[in-house]
């Protein structure tokens, strides 16, 4: 990546988003697990249904996030870096809550 990077232009382009790419085929790939996951008997303590399109969006928000990089990519491809650098730190922050927690409790 980053010899492509320095070398800037189309190589730079296609790495980048050849990059993005990959992040984003194992992104859908834990959302199509995680939506099976949600089926109902598959869990030992489900999700509430209340929460669970909450939940979708706060998983699939990488997923988003990857699509904004490939199309930065062709742009700018050290910006689309930084997106797709950027979704792991959002997950390190982000936190869900405890199931069966009071609403807005945090898991610790």
């Amino acid at each position: 990546m980053a010899k492509y990077l320095t070398r800037g232009g189309q190589d730079a382009q296609v790495a980048v988003i050849l990059y993005a790419a990959a992040f984003l085929g194992m992104g859908l790939s834990f959302a199509v697990i995680f939506e099976w996951t949600l089926r109902p008997g598959r869990l030992q303590q489900p999700v509430p249904e209340r929460t669970r399109w909450k939940v979708r969006l706060r998983f699939g928000a990488a997923s988003v996030l990857y699509l904004a990089a490939i199309a930065v990519a062709f742009v700018s491809p050290p910006v689309a870096l930084v997106i797709v650098a950027a979704v792991p730190v959002y997950y390190i922050f982000e936190r869900a809550p405890a199931l069966g927690s009071p609403a807005g409790a945090r898991q610790q």
